[in-house]
């Protein structure tokens, strides 16, 4: 059930933060379907049991993801509310990579070789991490935070920004500075599910929490506010 907080909304004495924020996820569930805080209704499938990890940073628990079982959470095209945008987005969450040898999954709209819209992931090859993204489907410009290697029993604000009208991809680390590169034209609108977990070519091997979904270029400074645990933004769910 999605319960609306009343004393959640933008605008006068309001979170900007509110503002486009189409859904939500705390992913605090031991196991089955994660709730969308927000009222859009996006609800996760839980495919191949994501279970439940004390480990956290900033409710009391997160979820856990085993690459090797193939796990995720996904909602399909199909039923998704406001997630298959093709203008301006941004998507971050609290990540937590437990395996370095592997390519992790961390977030994406993507499948195949035909229904790529993007995708999130970390490289352990190079290291880094990058936001992949596609106009047509099947070619994609990338966007990369170089010498990413990450340490065990830490977690990362890890947040991906498409902004139409400045036709700038960005990937931003834990607040920082972004990094950037040029992408025209609108997202491509795949058949693909929206996952977390899962990149459209590897699974995470690690934890999440603290999942959110805007239709909108977040500003740096909110993409800052965050990548600090203890904002008040978080207390409202």
């Amino acid at each position: 059930m999605n319960i609306i907080n009343p004393y959640r909304f933008a605008g006068a004495g309001g979170d900007t933060l509110n503002n486009n924020l189409i859904s939500f996820w705390k992913l605090q569930e031991v196991s089955g379907t994660r709730v969308d805080e927000e009222a859009s209704g996006n609800d996760l499938d839980d495919i191949n049991t994501v279970t439940q990890s004390v480990s956290s940073i900033v409710y009391t628990d997160s979820a856990r993801f085993t690459a090797s079982n193939s796990e995720r959470l996904r909602i399909t095209d199909a039923t998704q509310t406001g997630l298959g945008v093709t203008g301006s987005f941004t998507v971050c969450a609290w990540v937590e990579i437990v395996s370095f040898n592997e390519n992790n999954g961390i977030f994406s709209k993507w499948d195949g070789t035909t229904q790529r819209s993007w995708s999130v992931f970390y490289r352990n090859s190079t290291p880094n991490l990058r936001f992949a993204i596609s106009n047509d489907g099947v070619a994609n410009t990338n966007c990369d935070i170089s010498s990413f290697t990450p340490v065990g029993g830490t977690f990362y604000h890890i947040c991906a920004r498409y902004d139409s009208a400045s036709n700038e991809v960005a990937l931003i680390l834990d607040g920082g500075t972004p990094s950037t590169a040029t992408f025209s034209g609108s997202v491509f609108d795949s058949t693909a599910d929206f996952s977390l977990g899962y990149s459209g070519f590897n699974f995470l091997n690690g934890k999440m929490e603290a999942c959110g979904f805007w239709d909108r270029a977040l500003t740096n400074a909110e993409v800052t506010r965050l990548a600090d645990e203890t904002d008040s933004f978080y207390a409202q769910y």
